[in-house]
C-alpha cells in the first residue's frame, strides 16, 4: 500500500524538519519542567526525613527556593530543629 493511499500526499522535507524541531523543543522544555517539579517535590516530601538530603537541601536549595516561596523549605527546617541535628 502507497503513502498517498493511507494519509494522502507527503509534506515537503522542510515542514518535516520544522516540524522535529518543534517537537524536540517541547520535550526539552517539557523535561525542564517535570525536573523543576520533582526537585521542588522531594524539597518538600522526601528531604525533612533524610538527614542527609535535608542536609543539603538546607545548605544549598533553600536559598533558590525561598525566592520562589519562603513556605517551600520550612518543614525541612522544622524537621532540623526538631531532631537538633
Amino acid at each position: 500500500m502507497r503513502w498517498e493511499s493511507m494519509v494522502g500526499p507527503m509534506p515537503p522535507a522542510s515542514l518535516v524538519r520544522e516540524r522535529s524541531r518543534s517537537n524536540a523543543m517541547r520535550n526539552i522544555l517539557t523535561l525542564v519542567i517535570l525536573g523543576a517539579v520533582g526537585f521542588i517535590l522531594v524539597g518538600l516530601y522526601i528531604a525533612p526525613t533524610q538527614p542527609d538530603l535535608r542536609s543539603w537541601y538546607l545548605a544549598n536549595a533553600c536559598e533558590h527556593l525561598d525566592k520562589l516561596s519562603p513556605k517551600l523549605c520550612q518543614p525541612m527546617r522544622d524537621a532540623d530543629g526538631a531532631r537538633g541535628i
